[in-house]
């Protein structure tokens, strides 16, 4: 969990800020404040940094380089109202640009079109080149209905071409997706049609911009094409909104979707850039990007379904930047009516369950799981949070009582692992194996699965030979696991080959030095080779690591037992239960045996 802004934080920025002089009152003011912004900043607080930075501003007006870190805080905390009042005159080339945007999206939304091109125009001239400015250059025109401008004659053209880089041509298909809306707006139905059908062809473009293409031809009563369009889209990617329309098509209340405005046109195309933004680990440009649309969004009804989709992003922007209690204002913002209302709430019990908040996020997924039980990701998303409590009777409860109800038709090979896992911790090794076998044949490649039944298989001596060769097929999928090159050199221990050993152990305990079971199995090693002094050495590191209570017994038995003088038989400790295993967050990529 994130630091937090404590009262003795602020006390001692206070003391560091108290005037001397009254004469100084304003400055100190306006340090302080800036100090808090700056301590707050450092923490991933985006809000509280924004308005100490903010404070600090208004009680120094004059000074410009205060003035333009409030700015640029104020747009990624979302408000647009002070961001607006405090444009920074001497400010850099970033805050310059982002500055022209919020007041061109401020005039288009007074319907103050012609004034906003102005100020894209000049900011253009000035260098500005980023994707938002090249957005927000046609849609200003077309709010000033200036279409000659707003509408690029040799756009179909340079779609054709297809001679631009990558990343241009990401850009040039949004401008392109919006021309085709403006000119459906326009009436110009052919030429909107001419353009879509270029950058809707079968592939991920389809994916982002085939939702308007399906808007398109349902306001032309073309539902059986719409339809098409939409499956295919599902097809390759779930999509909530295209869900519902698809959905919606035969419903008895069924309204065709009325033609877009300048403004949702540009929330969502800056949606979009804001998407692309964090698929670049652009973090601050994809929050600053996703504020802009959500402000340029229109106040109706149409509009709630992008303001949701791009709340979810900016929450997942935010937890990316350790905001966490940010992220969760966006997440509970959005309606229980929303198709985003659910993978919202998940998002936010993922966050909680990353902080620590167990309970928090126990008590999130069981009302999504009461609202719907058939899910079994939120039944298996409660059992893990069992687990992690150390309740594996209880995780196993849910599940099986799931599988009494519903069967395990919709069990897929990350569900098998988890089963497997919490049958192999509850003692019960043959339902742990048949459940990882079941996982296999839905994911024959999985190295999570591969790794924990060839370990099992070794650990127990049950068939060694077939257990080291699905620990070598592992370890040829996740070449850079260190439990994988734990099990693999765990196998060759159970074989006697205890150099082999060591090497595939030394290379574990470099890849991940805090695992406790690792480090038991290399101080094994080293009581094999005679290395009496460096395996007490592990077995004692074992103790000051995160180990359960049967490993550290285990563990302590071995030192009691083996000294440096003489070195006797372990073999109690070395049939010992093994650490559980630990299931992850959100897959079950990062897992232990």
């Amino acid at each position: 969990m994130k630091p937090v802004l404590t009262s003795a934080a602020f006390a001692a920025l206070v003391c560091l800020t108290t005037p001397v002089m009254a004469a100084d009152k304003a400055y100190t003011s306006a340090y302080g404040d800036f100090l808090v912004g700056r301590l707050a900043a450092a923490q991933g607080d985006t809000e509280t940094a924004a308005r100490a930075l903010m404070a600090a501003a208004d009680a120094d007006p004059a000074n410009a380089a205060l003035r333009e870190r409030a700015f640029l805080a104020a747009v990624l905390s979302g408000d647009m109202s002070f961001a607006r009042s405090h444009i920074p005159t001497n400010g850099g080339r970033l805050s310059r640009t982002v500055a022209a945007q919020v007041q061109a999206i401020a005039l288009i939304r007074e319907g103050k079109g012609k004034a906003a091109a102005a100020i894209i125009e000049a900011s253009q001239k000035a260098g500005a080149g980023d994707r938002a400015t090249l957005l927000l250059k046609p849609l200003s025109y077309a709010a000033a209905r200036q279409w000659d401008n707003a509408i690029d004659p040799t756009l179909e053209s340079q779609l054709s071409a297809g001679t631009t880089p990558n990343r241009d041509r990401l850009v040039l298909f949004l401008q392109a997706a919006n021309q085709a809306r403006l000119l459906e707006m326009k009436g110009r139905h052919a030429e909107a049609e001419a353009i879509f059908k270029v950058i809707c062809q079968p592939g991920p473009a389809s994916v982002l911009f085939g939702p308007y293409y399906g808007a398109f031809l349902e306001g032309r009563g073309r539902k059986d094409e719409a339809r098409k369009l939409y499956t295919d889209i599902l097809g390759v990617s779930e999509d909530r909104l295209v869900r519902q329309r698809l959905e919606g098509l035969d419903a008895k209340d069924y309204r065709k979707p009325k033609s877009p405005d300048v403004r949702l046109i540009l929330a969502d195309s800056l949606f979009l850039s804001g998407t692309l933004y964090a698929s670049e680990q652009q973090s601050e440009m994809a929050l600053a990007t996703l504020r802009l649309a959500q402000y340029a969004a229109p106040e109706t009804a149409a509009a709630t379904p992008t303001l949701d989709r791009t709340r979810l992003l900016a929450g997942q922007v935010l937890m990316r930047m350790k905001d966490m209690q940010a992220a969760q204002t966006e997440w509970a913002s959005i309606e229980p009516d929303s198709p985003f209302y659910r993978e919202a709430q998940v998002r936010a019990a993922w966050s909680l369950k990353e902080a620590g908040d167990l309970d928090g996020a126990e008590a999130l997924f069981t009302e999504l799981s009461t609202a719907d039980p058939k899910d079994i990701g939120l039944t298996v998303e409660r059992a893990r949070l069992l687990w992690q409590k150390d309740d594996t009777a209880g995780a196993l409860k849910l599940i099986e009582a799931y599988q009494a109800a519903y069967g395990d038709a919709d069990f897929g090979w990350e569900t098998w692992f988890t089963v497997a896992v919490l049958y192999q911790a509850s003692g019960d090794w043959d339902k742990a194996k048949a459940a990882a076998q079941k996982g296999l044949t839905l994911q024959p490649d999985s190295s999570e699965l591969l790794n924990l039944l060839g370990y099992g298989l070794i650990e127990r001596k049950e068939n060694v030979t077939e257990g080291m060769t699905m620990i070598r097929k592992a370890l040829e999928k996740t070449p850079r696991s260190g439990a994988i090159m734990d099990s693999l050199g765990w196998g060759y221990y159970q074989q006697g080959q205890y150099v082999e050993a060591l090497e595939w152990i030394e290379k574990a305990i470099a890849a991940e030095p805090a695992d406790p079971e690792i480090t038991d199995h290399l101080g094994d090693v080293y009581h094999k080779l005679g290395r009496t002094i460096e395996a007490r050495y592990q077995w004692a590191r074992v103790l000051t690591l995160e180990a359960d209570d049967k490993q550290k017994a285990a563990v302590q038995a071995k030192l009691d037992t083996v000294t440096v003088p003489e070195a006797k038989a372990v073999a109690e400790a070395e049939t010992a239960p093994t650490a559980k295993p630990k299931i992850p967050v959100k897959t079950p990529a990062k897992t232990r045996k």
